[in-house]
């Protein structure tokens, strides 16, 4: 039965992992992150359609949960190390004039992104589960007198995703699922702003000059934040074609979320005379984020008892992201606006299991996880994104009749990435031209432990 003590205990695991997704998330491909299961990164994320031999199924292919007995409930914590070096090669403002500030102002921001998951047996052929985890976030956080301090200084992308499901077994070859998110989204997004530039513009480069007033060297500061909080649905089939192959596929939707939040704006005293307008001050405003859909196919070939080969891939539907846009409730302030115009991305991934002996599994894994950034106008500081390749080993262990602890480690090989972005602002004098080449790697580390009862 499940009494009121299961219930405490589920609701407790609950909690506690919800604290702890707040406390940030990191940068995956585009701004998806797959790291919801160690066992599932030590193979790259092969067959994470189909391999239903843990509870993280429940997020990656809900039909699987029919493969699994009794209570489970599992938790983890992934780290990602990220390391991003920029090199500047002609950065400069619409008059040709150089860029200034510090070449190589940081970016980096490592946080633990946690998971949680529980199935239970809900009736005959019936099983519930519940996934909680982070799905899509990005965060990175350079110096406020960067060269790129224009473009950007903090982004932060944080989800929190809620995801009850159900699952049927038709028969012995045929398994459904479907579920629904609940997702929490916020969103902060920070840079500096030449004020310089834009008194020149507006009231004249003497008057401005004679008030200390001059072009990247009176920087105001502008801080959005927003959140909401928004549906979305997912499903998942699995087959059996035999004992030895399986096949899985799952699709989530998209979700549309509109932010509300406040801009606060930063205005040196000398400067001052720029709010006279009503332009930058703090105020409200809205943006629109369109979460991509996404679609997986996975296939296990079980060859003997203890060697399993995996393989996946998976479309993702980042063309939704054309443009990233903060109105602001203020008629006088206008749209902060940058085009993205993002593709549409296919990963692929292989993967091997190995059982060592009765209580110890090995895992290999490697992909290839295309960037869904089109071109070096478009690639800008706030997503650094490259092409990039996994190298993944992880290693799972029976503790006892009832619990597990799986590892997991990947290395990211990314391509490095050209950057020719140049703002989109109402005042040109201020559509400074960053040019250089960002160059980036990243580790992950993963650990979950699984309980059965």
């Amino acid at each position: 039965m499940y009494n009121r003590r299961h219930l405490s205990e589920f609701g407790g695991c609950l909690f506690f992992v919800a604290l702890a997704m707040q406390s940030g998330t990191t940068w995956a491909s585009g701004y998806q992150i797959l790291e919801h299961s160690a066992a599932g990164l030590g193979n790259a994320f092969a067959g994470s359609e189909v391999v239903a031999d843990d509870a993280s199924i429940t997020f990656f292919n809900p039909a699987g949960m029919v493969e699994l007995t009794g209570r489970q409930i599992q938790a983890g914590m992934s780290f990602i190390f990220p390391n991003l070096d920029y090199e500047d090669s002609g950065s400069q403002t619409p008059a040709s004039a150089p860029l200034s500030g510090l070449e190589n102002g940081g970016g980096e921001v490592e946080a633990p992104i946690p998971n949680f998951y529980y199935v239970m047996d809900l009736a005959e052929d019936w099983k519930f589960g519940i996934a909680l985890n982070v799905p899509f976030g990005l965060a990175t956080h350079y110096d406020d007198d960067w060269i790129g301090r224009y473009h950007g200084v903090e982004s932060s992308l944080q989800t929190i995703n809620l995801n009850p499901n159900f699952a049927y077994k038709i028969n012995d070859r045929w398994s459904v699922g479907f579920g629904l998110s609940i997702q929490r989204i916020d969103v902060t997004l920070s840079n500096a702003v030449d004020l310089g530039g834009v008194c020149a513009a507006s009231v004249g480069s003497v008057q401005c000059s004679a008030l200390g007033v001059v072009p990247q060297s009176t920087d105001g500061f502008v801080t959005v934040e927003g959140n909401d909080t928004s549906l979305g649905a997912n499903f998942g089939v699995m087959f059996a074609r035999s004992e030895k192959v399986r096949y899985g596929f799952s699709y989530r939707s998209n979700i549309k979320h509109e932010l509300q939040g406040d801009a606060e704006f930063l205005v040196p005293a000398n400067a001052q005379l720029l709010t006279a307008s009503g332009a930058f001050v703090n105020g409200n405003g809205e943006a629109k984020v369109d979460l991509p859909a996404q679609a997986s196919f996975g296939a296990v070939y079980h060859r003997t008892d203890r060697l399993t080969y995996l393989f996946s891939v998976s479309w993702t539907e980042w063309s939704r992201f054309d443009e990233l846009r903060v109105q602001f409730d203020n008629p006088v302030q206008p749209d902060a606006v940058v085009t993205e115009e993002w593709d549409d991305t296919v990963r692929y991934a292989l993967g091997v299991s190995m059982l060592r002996t009765s209580n110890v599994k090995l895992r290999l894994g490697i992909a290839f996880d295309p960037t869904p950034i089109p071109n070096d106008i478009r690639r800008t500081v706030r997503v650094p994104d490259g092409d990039r390749t996994w190298l993944s080993a992880g290693l799972g262990v029976r503790l006892s009749d009832k619990a597990r602890l799986d590892i997991g480690y990947t290395h990211l090989l990314i391509e490095d990435g050209g950057i020719n972005n140049t703002l989109e602002t109402s005042t040109p004098t201020i559509n400074h031209t960053l040019v250089g080449e960002m160059e980036s790697v990243a580790d992950i580390f993963s650990a979950q432990l699984r309980y059965w009862f």
